[in-house]
This record gives structure tokens, sequence and C-alpha cells, in this order.
């Protein structure tokens, strides 16, 4: 943190069009992106640290190689949330060894159509065995820049995630949810549907919500060159009030 600047006799507080300006949800999604990028590789915990060496010897299309990621991200009485690749959405047994959870549902944010060498067979009968609720859903992300099909891209996902929460609603399970959110590498599609999650059911703001997973994986490089997702969060938060 850097210095606390003395403020001369003279200087006047900025007008108030301006503070407004420095809060437009344009300037707070390239604040977010500032602060993630900030915490890229500074603020690492020893599970980021280990799941980067890890990665050295992972392959993309083997997710053999690849380790169980899964990490809590919030908890309150009615939701215990947690964040993961497509590893541990196959190693549910593992996730709830390791976090000492019970995961009730899992929500996938990569319907992908083909497989890599390591996945489930057959996921539906695989949670149906643990009597874990799965909840799928379709949608690519991809590197783009702003215009048209970007616009668009961003409102795709804005609606699917109240989709999310609408599902996630009427899933009826006892006590408290434990939902493992996934996509394939856990970085943008899942990641930010659990962001928008903290914002639409939990009255976090988009801010908030990336802090929580900067606080807990801060060695995810988030959004990269998809900065329609931030736009989208912010957005939703903006609608939101918050």
């Amino acid at each position: 943190m850097g210095e606390a600047v003395l403020e001369s006799p003279g200087t006047a507080e900025p007008p108030a069009e301006e503070e407004e300006a420095a809060q437009s949800p344009l300037q707070r999604s390239k604040l977010i992106r500032k602060r993630l990028n900030d915490a890229w590789c500074k603020e690492w915990t020893v599970l980021d640290k280990q799941m980067y060496s890890a990665s050295k010897k992972c392959k993309l299309n083997n997710i053999e190689t690849w380790p169980v990621d899964a990490v809590s991200i919030f908890r309150d009485e009615k939701h215990h949330l947690l964040l993961g690749s497509v590893k541990a959405a196959c190693e549910i047994e593992e996730v709830n060894r390791s976090l000492g959870v019970r995961v009730t549902v899992v929500v996938t944010m990569s319907d992908d159509e083909w497989k890599r060498w390591g996945e489930r067979s057959d996921y539906e009968e695989y949670y149906k065995s643990l009597g874990v609720v799965n909840l799928r859903y379709g949608g690519w992300d991809k590197i783009l820049r702003p215009g048209e099909e970007y616009d668009a891209k961003k409102a795709e996902y804005k609606e699917r995630w109240q989709k999310v929460c609408r599902d996630l609603d009427a899933v009826e399970a006892p006590g408290q949810k434990t939902i493992l959110f996934h996509c394939f590498a856990g970085l943008n599609r899942s990641t930010s549907a659990l962001c928008a999650f903290m914002i639409l059911r939990k009255g976090l703001s988009a801010e908030e919500a990336v802090e929580r997973m900067i606080r807990v994986r801060a060695g995810q490089w988030y959004w990269r060159d998809r900065q329609y997702f931030i736009e989208g969060l912010v957005e939703t938060s903006e609608a939101q009030g918050l």
C-alpha cells in the first residue's frame, strides 16, 4: 500500500460529478480488472502455489493429471458455495473429504459435447449415486473485443445467471445447500456464475463478490481478455442497487 498523499491547503474537494463518474459501471469494471491484476502472484495462498506447481504437469486433454482444486468461497446458514474445475466435478467424494463437506448440488457451466480423458462417462448416473443434484448449462466463453458480439455475449451470461439462481432456489435440500460451481478450468464461466449468485442472492456488490474470490484463489487469472464477464457482473450489481 502506498503512502498517503497530503493535500495542500488550497486543494479543493473534487466536484460531485467527478466522484460519481469514478463510480460509473465502466470505471467499476476497470477497477475490478486492476484489482485482479494486482492480486496476481502478489497475494497467492499456499494452495495457489501448490496448484501452480501442479499445473506444469497438467495436460488439457487429460484431466487425470489435474489436482482436485475445489475451494470454499462463501458460507452462511443457507448456502456453502464452492468453486472448482471439471476435475473437482469428477471427484465429489474427494471434495467432500478434503473440505469436510457434503456437496448437494453441482452447477455445471460447461455442458460440452466432447469429453477429455479422465472424465466421467455418465455424469447423471454418477451424481444420482451420490444423491447430488446436477444443474447443467451450455454456453462457451471466448476472447472478444467491444462490439455487437461482445454485447450479445454479455447479455447471454447475464440472462443465464438469473436462470441459475432461479433453478438453485427451486432445489429442495434439508438444511444448508453445499453447491459446487464448475466449468472446465474454473476460471470464467463458473466463476462469474458464482459471483452473480453472491450478488443476486447474498446482497454483495460486484467488488465484494470478486474480493471473496481473490481472498481464496488469487492465483487464478479470472476473465482474462473477457471483460464482458466483469461488465456483466457490475451491471447485475447496479441493477440490484449494489
